[in-house]
């Protein structure tokens, strides 16, 4: 429907791009910036773009789930928030220890920036009570329910268990 309030099939790939205010837009490309390429180097690329995978389906399971349940208000999902979150807690998480500087001036470890950035998705879905901050709220809790999960798991699995067969037939023949 052109210039209608009706579903596009271009919707679920233009979405992103699309931001629901100025603010909106500099905090997340200023995130961006200092978060994505330290990130990057502690997960790898291939990581990294899976977990982006992983944290954007669950969060907009449980978006569209709680839609379609009506235990929320619905609301529009605008920009890469989620992704930002997930950056956020996959920043602090990794880096653990390391000391940084919450809003430029206040001291803390990188491990409890996530947690507030977490905290603040929460207070933000008491606040609102709509799907659009428990999308953002998802996004936090698969981003960190990812760094439990390493991709590259069963691949290295698989690799064990043909050497493991390659050291027994070797064996056979000693």
């Amino acid at each position: 429907i052109v210039g209608g309030t009706g579903f596009s099939p271009w919707q679920p790939f233009t979405f992103p791009f699309v931001q629901g205010e100025p603010g909106s837009v500099i905090w997340q490309f200023i995130a961006l910036f200092f978060f994505l390429q330290p990130t990057a180097d502690a997960m790898g690329m291939r990581r990294l773009w899976i977990s982006t995978a992983f944290v954007w389906l669950f969060a907009t399971a449980v978006k569209f789930s709680a839609e379609a349940l009506g235990i929320l208000t619905p609301a529009p999902v605008y920009g890469f928030g989620f992704w930002v979150e997930a950056l956020v807690a996959w920043f602090g998480f990794l880096h653990k220890g390391q000391p940084v500087r919450f809003m430029l001036f206040l001291p803390m470890r990188a491990e409890m920036l996530a947690w507030a950035s977490g905290l603040l998705c929460l207070l933000y879905l008491l606040f609102s009570r709509d799907t659009a901050a428990l999308h953002m709220l998802a996004a936090f809790g698969a981003a960190w329910a990812s760094l439990w999960f390493d991709p590259d798991m069963f691949r290295r699995w698989r690799l064990q268990r043909r050497k493991d067969k390659i050291v027994r037939e070797q064996t056979k023949f000693e």
